[in-house]
């Protein structure tokens, strides 16, 4: 008696599934997600960077730098966004895994500030 071999469809990348998913997103939606995750990503580097010099090299002449510091991290993470997750005209989106590790580190950043915000907000900063 032979054996039928059965020929199953392979499993779905589960990457490929997930990034599917967020690209299949609203353009709009996407645009706000990747506007979100700057915004949130200079909102946690502004007290970290103004610490560092504050207490290390402040200097009057220099005001502007921890200001264009944070600015230009959110600046960096929204054009790497907007590649990624929105595309150029005339562009056809990749379902890579930069597009989960993009927006996993989003999340995660997002996460953070909020969970910081309510710590602020709860315990207070002592002057």
């Amino acid at each position: 008696m032979k054996r039928s071999r059965r020929t199953e469809a392979p499993a779905p990348n589960p990457i490929a599934v997930s990034a599917e998913r967020i690209l299949d997103l609203p353009r709009w939606l996407r645009i706000l997600l990747v506007m979100g995750f700057s915004v949130a990503l200079t909102f946690l580097l502004m007290p970290l960077i103004d610490n560092i010099y504050l207490t290390t090299f402040f200097d009057p002449s220099t005001v502007w730098l921890p200001a264009t510091l944070a600015a230009g991290a959110g600046v960096v993470m929204y054009f790497v966004g907007w590649r990624l997750l929105i595309g150029y005209a005339g562009t056809q989106l990749v379902e890579s895994p930069a597009v989960i590790g993009y927006t996993m580190l989003g999340t995660l950043i997002v996460l953070l500030v909020i969970i910081l915000f309510v710590i602020g907000t709860v315990i207070g900063v002592d002057q």
